[in-house]
C-alpha cells in the first residue's frame, strides 16, 4: 500500500495531474481483478451447481400475466426433471394461478397482488419461509417482483433480468443475443447452475372433467364436430396490438363463406359491446365469455386459435392446437419462441423501421383519457383479410 501510495505521488509530481489520474486508475486494477475473481468463481453458478443434490426446495417467482407465466412452466418442467428431489413452489399474481392448475411439475401455488403492499409481501415471506427454500428463482426482474425476492428467506437467490444486468443475484446469468426468446433467457438460469434443459415446449393441462364441459358447451350450442371449429380472439388490452374488430368480422364472414367453419368469439364480460360489430356482420358466430379455465377447455377442443398478440395465444400453443397470431408492435422473437411457432403455429409478422425492443415509439404518443399509447400508421399490422384467411384455411385444411 505504502509502495503504491509513494507511486501515485511520485507519479504525480513527475507527470502532473495525468500522471495521478493514470496512476490511481494502475492502483485499481487489483481491485477489478478481485471482482473479476469474485464474479467470476462466486456469481457464476458454480458454487450452486456443485451443491444441486443438496437443494430440496426451489421457489420460482413470476409475476406476469397468462401469457408470462404460460412461457415460465418450461422452467418449471425442466427444475422438476433435473433436480428430481426438489419442491417446486410456484409464485404468481392473483387470477393467474389457476393456468397452472393439474400441473404435476408443481407442489404448491402461492399467489400474490400485483398492487401488493409491504405487509402482504411480508406476509407471504413468512408463509414461504416455513417451506424451508433453497433455491428462490426471480424470472422476471421488476421493481416489485425484486422488493418481493428481497423479503424471501432462501440461501441462494437468483435475479434475474432480460435487459439488464442482473442486480441483488447469487448468480450473474448474463445474456447474449437481445433477441432471444424469453423462454431461452429463462432457460438459461438453468444453465447457469449446470443444468441442461430438456426441452423447452410450453404447457398447460386440463381435467378430463373439463374437456367434458367443453363437448357440452359445443352442444349447448348448436357446435357441432362435423364442422371445423375456429377461436378467435379479437380484443387486446392496448389498441395498438389490435388488428381491428372490422378486420376480424370480414375474416369470419369468409371463413364461414369458404368452408362453412362454426366460429366462437372470445371476449371478457367488459369487451362484450367491442365485438358487437362482429356480430351484427356474422350473426351466426358464438360469443363466449368465461373463465379462464373454461377458455382452456374450449380452445382444447377447437381446431384453430386466431388472435392479437396476446395471453391467449400463448395458450393455444400451449395446447399444441393450431394458432395464427397477428403480431403488433412487439418483437417477435422474444415473446414467440422461433422454434415453437412454426409449422402448424403462424406469426403474422412485419419487420417496420418503428419498432424496437422497448416500444420507445409506440409509447410516445398517448391518448389523455386513457393514457395508454396510440399509433396513427398501425403499419406493423397491416395484414390483409385475404392473407389471414388463406393461412386459415390452409391449417384447417
Amino acid at each position: 500500500d505504502t509502495k503504491q501510495h509513494n507511486l501515485v505521488w511520485k507519479k504525480g509530481f513527475h507527470e502532473g495531474y495525468e500522471g495521478i489520474v493514470f496512476s490511481l486508475l494502475g492502483s485499481a486494477i487489483p481491485l477489478f481483478t478481485l471482482l473479476r475473481y469474485y464474479e467470476k468463481y462466486f456469481r457464476e453458478g458454480k458454487i450452486i451447481a456443485s451443491n444441486l443434490d443438496k437443494i430440496r426446495n426451489i421457489l420460482i417467482i413470476k409475476l406476469g400475466g397468462t401469457g408470462d407465466v404460460t412461457m415460465a412452466t418450461p422452467v418449471i418442467r425442466n427444475f422438476k426433471k433435473l433436480i428430481p428431489q426438489a419442491n417446486i413452489h410456484v409464485l404468481v399474481l392473483n387470477g393467474a394461478e389457476f393456468l397452472l392448475n393439474n400441473n404435476p411439475y408443481i407442489d404448491s401455488t402461492t399467489t400474490i397482488n400485483f398492487d401488493a403492499k409491504t405487509q402482504e409481501i411480508k406476509e407471504i415471506s413468512n408463509m414461504l419461509k416455513s417451506r424451508k427454500i433453497d433455491l428462490a428463482i426471480n424470472l422476471q426482474s421488476t421493481n416489485f417482483s425484486c422488493k418481493v425476492l428481497d423479503r424471501v428467506s432462501s440461501r441462494w437467490k437468483i435475479n434475474r433480468s432480460y435487459f439488464f444486468r442482473d442486480k441483488k443475484t447469487d448468480v450473474l446469468v448474463g445474456f447474449t443475443n437481445t433477441y432471444r426468446s424469453v423462454i431461452e433467457r429463462d432457460l438459461d438460469v438453468l444453465r447457469s447452475i449446470g443444468l441442461n434443459p430438456v426441452d423447452k415446449n410450453t404447457e398447460v393441462f386440463l381435467g378430463q372433467n373439463e374437456i367434458e364441459w367443453a363437448k357440452e358447451f359445443f352442444s349447448l350450442n348448436g357446435l357441432s364436430s362435423k364442422n371445423k371449429i375456429v377461436m378467435i380472439h379479437p380484443c387486446s388490452s392496448l389498441e395498438i396490438r389490435s388488428w381491428g374488430i372490422d378486420n376480424f368480422a370480414c375474416l369470419c364472414k369468409k371463413l364461414i363463406s369458404e368452408i362453412n367453419c362454426q366460429i366462437i368469439i372470445n371476449c371478457s364480460s367488459k369487451e362484450l359491446e367491442t365485438v358487437q360489430p362482429i356480430k351484427r356482420l356474422v350473426p351466426e358466430v358464438c360469443l363466449f365469455s368465461g373463465s379462464l379455465r373454461e377458455l382452456l377447455s374450449i380452445v382444447n377442443e377447437s381446431d384453430l386459435f386466431i388472435g392479437n398478440d396476446s395471453g391467449p395465444s400463448q395458450l393455444s400453443v400451449a395446447l399444441d392446437i393450431p394458432t395464427i397470431t397477428l403480431n403488433g408492435p412487439s418483437t417477435s422473437s422474444v415473446y414467440r419462441d422461433p422454434d415453437l411457432y412454426r409449422g402448424k403455429h403462424y406469426t403474422f409478422n412485419k419487420e417496420v423501421a418503428c419498432r424496437d425492443l422497448f416500444h420507445t415509439q409506440c409509447m410516445s404518443k398517448k391518448d389523455p383519457t386513457t393514457n395508454h399509447p396510440i399509433c396513427d400508421s398501425m403499419i406493423c399490422l397491416d395484414f390483409s383479410v385475404d392473407e389471414v384467411a388463406a393461412k386459415a384455411l390452409e391449417l384447417l385444411r
